[in-house]
């Protein structure tokens, strides 16, 4: 699979011995991906994902923009979320393939953040969202198990935690919530380091990507100050990074957006040159032959969304009053 492009393979329904059955796993599979495959990819994570959505510069809001009319990108991440909890509720949030047929439906990607909640320490303020490392990377195991098993996820990429910066935890402890941190931050850089170490080697183990938060961020020189806000969270260089890392990632994994067919034609294409003076219907039947065609090549023609000929567009919203 030396690129991806839309056009050069439409998608096909699988034959039924091809079709995901329980337990299959189909994360090894390669070619090419049409629109109608690679839909909806889910990033499931903590507040670091759900603030990815920020809509100046989050960086799950990055990647919908480099992915804008090519691919429908879904934000799971959940505010305080360890991974006991994320194991629980992803079921709930990539269901279960309990049919052959509905395959197809599965996204094509997940990403797996998570480590910055399960690497609170046990016996500061935030204690109580720890999950001990062995149980940490067990749940990181369940999750990327099930994604590819059960969930019919062909890709899955697993995120390790960045690191955090101590001063700045106390400071924003005080400064926000008036507390004074007198054992220190309730999360350490050394804690947080080894779930970012057992993350790059569970995945390693498992043969999925990986993108490695924390050797990027202690490479930036004053990371604390420059890409995290409040010691935890990122500002947004630390955004910018994060975006940057997962779409080096995905190009990998050949889903380089600029490879990628846009999900219709664009403006100029959908125009009938020098069609002045030609009359509405004809000037509609040349876009929809064309509209047709582009559909047709991403494997998206579905012919009962279609009018053409006598049947108007008039006539077609009429039906489906």
């Amino acid at each position: 699979m030396d690129r991806l492009r839309y056009d050069l393979c439409p998608a096909r329904r699988p034959t039924r011995d091809s079709r995901l059955t329980r337990g299959q796993d189909r994360s090894s599979e390669t070619g090419h991906l049409s629109p109608s495959s690679f839909r909806l990819p889910r990033h499931a994570g903590d507040s670091i994902t759900q603030q990815g959505s920020s809509p100046s510069n989050g960086w799950v809001s990055i990647l919908q923009d480099t992915y804008a009319r090519k691919v429908d990108i879904v934000n799971r991440g959940y505010s305080g979320y360890n991974t006991r909890a994320a194991k629980l509720i992803l079921p709930h949030l990539v269901p279960r393939v309990v049919d052959d047929d509905k395959v197809d439906s599965a996204p094509a990607l997940c990403t797996i953040f998570f480590g910055a909640n399960d690497a609170a320490l046990p016996d500061r303020t935030s204690g109580k969202q720890h999950v001990s490392l062995e149980v940490y990377v067990n749940n990181l195991r369940s999750m990327v198990t099930y994604l590819r098993k059960e969930a019919g996820v062909r890709r899955v990429v697993l995120i390790a935690p960045p690191p955090v910066s101590e001063a700045h935890r106390v400071v924003h402890a005080k400064e926000k919530y008036g507390v004074d941190l007198v054992l220190g931050s309730e999360r350490t850089v050394e804690m947080t380091g080894k779930y970012a170490a057992a993350c790059t080697g569970l995945a390693a183990e498992l043969g999925v990507p990986c993108v490695d938060l924390w050797s990027r961020f202690v490479g930036v020189e004053g990371y604390g100050d420059r890409l995290l806000n409040d010691g935890l969270h990122l500002t947004a260089e630390g955004n910018g990074l994060v975006a940057e890392a997962v779409l080096e990632v995905l190009k990998g994994l050949k889903l380089d957006a600029e490879e990628m067919v846009a999900d219709m034609p664009s403006w100029d294409a959908m125009l009938l040159e020098g069609g002045e003076g030609l009359s509405e219907a004809v000037l509609e039947d040349a876009a929809n032959k064309v509209l047709r065609e582009h559909l047709k090549g991403t494997g998206r023609w579905n012919a009962a969304n279609d009018w053409s000929g006598s049947r108007r567009f008039d006539d077609f919203m009429k039906a489906l009053q």
